[in-house]
C-alpha cells in the first residue's frame, strides 16, 4: 500500500508505517531534473529494513499517452 511520507519512520530495525507498524520501503528520488516536457531523468533506489538499493539513473518519457521508465544497467561505481 502505497502512503505518504508522513507516515513513515525509521527505527531500529528499519523504515516502518506509523499508522499500521508495518515494515515500509521508503523509495529515494534525487537529481530529478526535466529537459523537457515529455522528458526527465532521476536517480533512484530503495530502502527497507536494514537493506537498501543501489540508485540507478532513470529516464522517464511520455510515449503515447503514459510515462515509460528506462532503467540504466550501467555500474556508476564498485
Amino acid at each position: 500500500q502505497l502512503a505518504p511520507m508522513a507516515r513513515c519512520a525509521a527505527g531500529p530495525a528499519g523504515w516502518h508505517d506509523v499508522e499500521t507498524e508495518q515494515p515500509a520501503l521508503v523509495h529515494t528520488l534525487h537529481s530529478f531534473a526535466c529537459a523537457s516536457a515529455d522528458r526527465c531523468t532521476g536517480w533512484a533506489g530503495y530502502e527497507a529494513g536494514a537493506s537498501s538499493s543501489m540508485s540507478y539513473l532513470y529516464t522517464m518519457e511520455w510515449q503515447g499517452g503514459e510515462w515509460a521508465f528506462t532503467r540504466d544497467a550501467r555500474a556508476i561505481a564498485r
